[in-house]
């Protein structure tokens, strides 16, 4: 018989589980050694689900060839690194793995991080509120952004149910990161948008971004906001302009308390301008960007059906160079 708690009984409050019998603190630390890194909530079907995050360096200077699998070479992709090169979940790749269970061997650590969820209604509900009150919650795309975002959800007493309840808690989400690997056509419309002064009127990813701010300012418990941003093109993160696209956190600053902070590519520095990127010469934007490096290793498709690798070397050009230099070799 599964496990998975059902959706339509009431909760048991297990009044006789000596684990729920601890002080919520104790059973708060344990949660924590079990979600280090917080969850991911994502739409599957219409509804809500959560899934554990088992990438402790999101921000790191990743640049895809570290998601390559062994029937793979680097220059002709199989159809795991294809789908890994391409995933919209960014640096979270081995997450959407854990999420969609496409069988690694990170699978299964996600998988044991997320089997106290399926215990019982209580445990769920239990770990969901340590969730949202002390974890990273990690959304990477912008229509789960957009279900969460909206206003709780009106749980009647006695018929709580898990995805009621989930719709329920993520909105009163302390820790949001929002990791975002849009369309570079996705990035042009911002900027034409942003030069206007309008937003988008079509439904499109565009119209999303837009509505996007309006809706966080509504979190009124929200702590920290990060946002790790990328398009999926080969091109350099320098032909977008970072400042028209996220000229919509300006209105998040006046927010007292909000701590915001947005990771992005390194610029080329033949390509950045003033007017449409963040330099060090200018003055500082009301929130923290952190610089990272760029994916370089990307899926072009030759012919119908056929598909290969194409490295597009990205500044800083000798990065990989120096990043294997031991500290002696460098000075």
């Amino acid at each position: 018989m599964s496990t998975r708690p059902t959706e339509e009984a009431p909760i048991n409050p297990q009044v006789g589980s000596k684990f729920f019998s601890a002080p919520l603190e104790i059973r708060q630390m344990i949660y924590g050694y079990i979600f280090p890194y917080g969850v991911h909530a994502y739409l599957r079907q219409g509804k809500l689900h959560s899934s554990a995050c088992v990438e402790p360096r999101a921000n790191g200077d990743y640049d895809g060839g570290e998601r390559r699998d062994e029937s793979s070479d680097w220059r002709t992709p199989g159809p795991i690194w294809s789908r890994r090169l391409q995933s919209s979940w960014g640096p979270h790749w081995k997450c959407e793995e854990v999420a969609l269970s496409m069988g690694r061997s990170w699978e299964a650590a996600g998988d044991a991080d997320m089997v106290m969820l399926r215990a019982c209604k209580r445990m769920y509900i239990d770990i969901m509120t340590f969730i949202v009150d002390i974890a990273a919650v990690h959304v990477t795309d912008l229509d789960t952004l957009g279900c969460l975002l909206q206003e709780a959800t009106t749980v009647s007493p006695g018929t709580w149910t898990v995805s009621g309840y989930l719709a329920t808690a993520l909105p009163l989400v302390r820790n949001l990161s929002v990791v975002l690997r849009l369309p570079l056509t996705t990035c042009k419309i911002l900027e034409s948008s942003s030069d206007h002064g309008s937003a988008p009127t079509s439904t499109t990813n565009a119209t999303a971004w837009f509505r996007l701010c309006p809706a966080i300012a509504r979190l009124k418990r929200l702590l920290r906001l990060h946002i790790w941003l990328d398009h999926d093109g080969e091109s350099s993160w320098s032909v977008v302009n970072e400042r028209a696209i996220l000229s919509p956190l300006t209105a998040l600053t006046d927010i007292s308390g909000l701590d915001i902070s947005v990771s992005l590519p390194h610029l080329h520095h033949r390509y950045e301008t003033p007017e449409r990127h963040f330099v060090k010469q200018w003055p500082s934007p009301p929130f923290t960007i952190e610089r990272r490096l760029r994916q370089r290793y990307h899926v072009v498709e030759t012919d119908p059906g056929r598909f290969d690798v194409s490295y597009q070397a990205d500044f800083p050009y000798l990065y990989n160079y120096y990043r294997d230099l031991s500290e002696d070799e460098v000075e």
